[in-house]
């Protein structure tokens, strides 16, 4: 929860936010859901898929290489995948401070 919950709440309204969140992170769009990025880090990229808000609430979810327990045991990947929802955070952030 504490890797797809922020990002759910925070782009859910406006996805398109998310690809220039992730641009910050030399991410790229992708086309699954209704927006989503892959944000290279070293050998594992992490991908984030996400379901604007409509009929239901906004959620995401988020995708690793299969090769990826090769390289980082589960619970390093987990960690991973929080710290770069945490840099998408400030990325998002430092977005609106740029257009304000």
């Amino acid at each position: 929860q504490r890797v797809i919950q922020p990002i759910a709440t925070i782009f859910g309204d406006k996805p398109e936010e998310l690809v220039k969140a992730a641009k910050l992170l030399n991410g790229v769009a992708l086309t699954y859901g209704d927006s989503s990025v892959e944000i290279p880090f070293l050998e594992i990229p992490i991908v984030y898929i996400l379901w604007k808000t409509g009929e239901f609430p906004a959620s995401a979810t988020t995708l690793f290489a299969k090769t990826a327990s090769r390289i980082l045991p589960t619970e390093d990947l987990a960690v991973l995948a929080e710290l770069t929802t945490i840099r998408l955070e400030q990325s998002w952030t430092t977005l609106r401070k740029r257009t304000a």
